[in-house]
């Protein structure tokens, strides 16, 4: 079968889940046999790239409209609707409302059919504009265009259901268990709480989770908290001043750092914290468990979907549907989360539930879409 995939951005250019889950259903169409051509954007302009699974297609983005608060996202529509009549697809599968939309309208001069799958729900007015541009109204029309839609998990489903009156199909998303080494734990014997993601996205919830730790240190003087992922100067500040002189020496600012050096923090981890509000899924989580690796995360968004009870520990929000507010819960997860790190075979169950969730667990779950689509 001949599949675009397409996205406005490409890993590891944009390093979020969307940009890693198309990189792991790519590669996974292309052992499967299928013709695999990725479409996006390079920073840097135009070029194609070898890959696994086929090419990637990537344009220059299309910028100069800051005025009118248009971005490369939103001119990727364009450059969707210049590129796809080329590329002879069976199949167009996107990741982004505009390129979905663009696929679409191009339809009816190319015989293939549409999908649409997002890892996180846009609302007008709250994460969208609703005019200059539309971004509510074109999300709407791309959803109801596609043939398929499908999303990360029953959260985000309810979701697109209740604001959009669409129904999607849910296919939980997949880890590529072979980039996820089994690990042994902290390398120095020390409880360490290891946190992915991008910090400076307040609902992510660095500053709950700082001062959980501080909290913890109470019960558990010898643990060290590691950030990975983007912070900035300022708020690394911020973090440092709420933790305080003492407690900030046992917290780690290890940056956004190479993509090749994420499995080594999995591995030397006693527990992921995954302080996250509303996250779709939680990609992070998936490869933690996958290194063995236990999560303590928050019962809110599509997170509890992922996670049981013999691996995980989940934590009650609190009130405030922004950023948790459950400190003490979450100390206290944190506390367990340790604990259960040194459980016997501990490692071994995280891997076993991580493979009910591996790309070669779920990827027909796309072929048998794909199928009903012909």
């Amino acid at each position: 079968m001949r599949i675009v995939i397409t996205h406005p951005f490409c890993w590891p250019h944009v390093r979020r889940g969307s940009e890693r889950q198309i990189e792991i259903i790519a590669g996974w169409l292309g052992t499967q046999g299928h013709q695999v051509t990725y479409l996006s954007t390079h920073p840097e302009g135009e070029r194609r790239e070898e890959m696994s699974y086929g090419q990637r297609v990537l344009a220059k983005p299309v910028r100069g409209f800051a005025p009118l608060r248009i971005d490369e996202r939103h001119t990727f529509l364009w450059t969707t609707l210049s590129r796809l009549g080329a590329m002879n697809a069976q199949i167009v599968h996107s990741f982004y409302f505009m390129d979905s939309l663009a696929a679409s309208l191009a339809r009816s001069r190319n015989r293939y059919r549409t999908v649409l799958q997002l890892h996180g729900l846009a609302i007008p007015g709250v994460s969208c504009r609703r005019i200059l541009p539309p971004e509510g109204l074109m999300l709407g029309q791309a959803l109801r265009r596609a043939d398929a839609v499908v999303t990360c998990s029953g959260f985000v489903a309810r979701q697109m259901e209740a604001v959009y009156g669409v129904e999607p199909k849910v296919v939980l998303s997949p880890v590529q268990l072979e980039s996820w080494p089994l690990g042994d734990g902290p390398a120095d014997g020390r409880p360490a709480v290891l946190s992915v993601g991008d910090f400076t996205v307040r609902r992510k919830g660095a500053r709950p989770l700082v001062a959980a730790f501080v909290r913890l240190l109470e019960e558990c003087p010898e643990a060290v908290l590691r950030l990975s992922g983007r912070i900035g100067g300022e708020l690394e500040q911020e973090l440092r001043d709420l933790a305080g002189q003492r407690a900030a020496r046992s917290i780690e600012f290890l940056g956004l750092g190479a993509p090749e050096e994420l499995f080594r923090h999995y591995q030397q981890a006693s527990v992921l914290a995954m302080p996250s509000m509303a996250e779709p899924s939680g990609t992070a989580m998936m490869e933690a468990l996958a290194s063995g690796t236990p999560v303590v995360a928050v019962r809110h968004g599509g997170l509890p979907e992922y996670l049981d009870a013999g691996t995980s520990i989940l934590v009650d929000p609190g009130e405030n549907d922004e950023e948790l507010d459950n400190v003490a819960g979450l100390a206290e997860g944190l506390l367990r989360g340790i604990q259960m790190s040194r459980e016997q075979g501990i490692r071994r169950r995280c891997r076993q539930h991580a493979e009910k969730f591996s790309v070669q667990a779920l990827g027909a779950g796309y072929e048998e879409l794909y199928a009903t689509l012909q």
